[in-house]
């Protein structure tokens, strides 16, 4: 097992105290000085800004060689500037994102929660640490704090347990178990849809997750149908 970024906090700060200037409005994004954007660029963590409205206005190094390294090349940073966060999420997360983030500017203090981001054949346990930038704006630092092989009991992709009569199956936005069609209580670990860009996903939280890491999303969310 492998700890990680255990100095986080503290490099982070000492980088928020070089200075932003934001021209953001609703429409325009953050633009920050460059003494900034290379205390960032050297970070290994995955790092972001955000705007005040939530859209991605920078993205890191480290950022593009994680999401290279999973199969994520529609993720890197250049193609995602300008997306709203809250459009990528899901509609399962919306709702507590949403509500972090408004926490976040309205106290301007920061929050951190852990969050599970696995691959197929590595557990990876990450802390997102959300700061507020000033006069507005966020820094979103997500730190791997685990990883190690999988201990799960992997079950096989077999269609007729997990596609429903569209042909979707349905994944856990945090833990990405698989929904059994029929059985809508059991989530599976189900490792080869994780790598599968056939399928057709719909995202929901399962009940464990949903209880101990997001207790604000309501059960009787459609995504949970």
């Amino acid at each position: 097992m492998h700890h990680y970024g255990a100095d986080t906090r503290k490099s982070v700060r000492q980088v928020m105290s070089g200075k932003f200037s934001s021209c953001m409005n609703s429409t325009r994004l953050p633009v920050f000085s460059d003494t900034l954007r290379s205390a960032l660029d050297e970070r290994k963590d995955v790092i972001c800004v955000l705007s005040s409205d939530l859209r991605i206005a920078y993205c890191n190094p480290a950022w593009d060689r994680f999401a290279l390294d999973n199969q994520g090349e529609e993720a890197v940073g250049s193609r995602v500037l300008g997306t709203n966060l809250l459009d990528v999420a899901g509609e399962s997360l919306q709702r507590f994102y949403r509500h972090v983030f408004d926490a976040v500017a309205s106290s301007s203090k920061p929050f951190d929660f852990d969050y599970e981001c696995s691959s197929a054949d590595r557990f990876r346990m990450f802390r997102m640490e959300i700061m507020p930038l000033r006069p507005t704006g966020f820094l979103v630092v997500h730190s791997l704090r685990v990883e190690e092989p999988h201990s799960r009991k992997a079950e096989s992709p077999d269609a007729q347990h997990y596609r429903n009569s569209s042909g979707i199956v349905t994944m856990c936005s945090h833990c990405r178990r698989t929904r059994r069609v029929g059985e809508p209580q059991r989530w599976d670990w189900v490792p080869a849809h994780l790598g599968d860009r056939s399928l057709s996903v719909s995202h929901g939280l399962c009940q464990v997750c949903r209880v101990y890491y997001y207790p604000s999303v309501p059960s009787s969310s459609p995504s949970l149908t």
